[in-house]
């Protein structure tokens, strides 16, 4: 079963699993146990890092990466232009990292959204003012899934 529907207005995964499920009939058995994998294995960071410029708030940020080790990382960053790919190496020494990137811009801040390449075939699908939406398909199963990081000022 592929998750990569859009769905219109709020709401959790579940939200949308149980939508998913109802308008097309599927397994709701399968859709939970979809639901509970990517619930196991993808971790994003919502917390917004104003110093990814910063080598000593880049190494915190790396050890929590060690430790949690998922395949998928999102950043709300502040002050990031151009170039981040010395920055993305420093972060994750995974050699199959990829990354999408909008970057900040004035007062708003940016998103850098990090894969593993080996475990997920990403594509960014539209960039905004204030989000980034990438799809993802996984390489070693049937699984499709858009991810949006956003960036809301205060």
């Amino acid at each position: 079963m592929q998750l990569d529907q859009k769905a219109e207005g709020e709401g959790t995964i579940e939200d949308i699993l149980l939508l998913n499920s109802n308008e097309h009939g599927t397994d709701t058995s399968t859709e939970n146990e979809i639901f509970s994998w990517v619930q196991q294995n993808i971790i994003r960071l919502s917390k917004e890092f104003g110093g990814l410029n910063d080598p000593s708030k880049r190494l915190q940020i790396k050890n929590m990466m060690n430790t949690w080790r998922a395949d998928v990382y999102c950043f709300r960053v502040s002050k990031i232009n151009g170039d981040i790919s010395g920055i993305v190496k420093d972060l994750w020494a995974n050699k199959k990292v990829k990354y999408a990137q909008l970057e900040a811009r004035g007062t708003r801040g940016g998103i850098i959204i990090l894969w593993d390449s080996s475990i997920w075939e990403g594509e960014v699908c539209e960039v905004r003012v204030y989000n980034i939406t990438c799809k993802f398909t996984g390489k070693a199963q049937d699984l499709g899934w858009h991810f949006s990081g956003v960036y809301a000022p205060k």
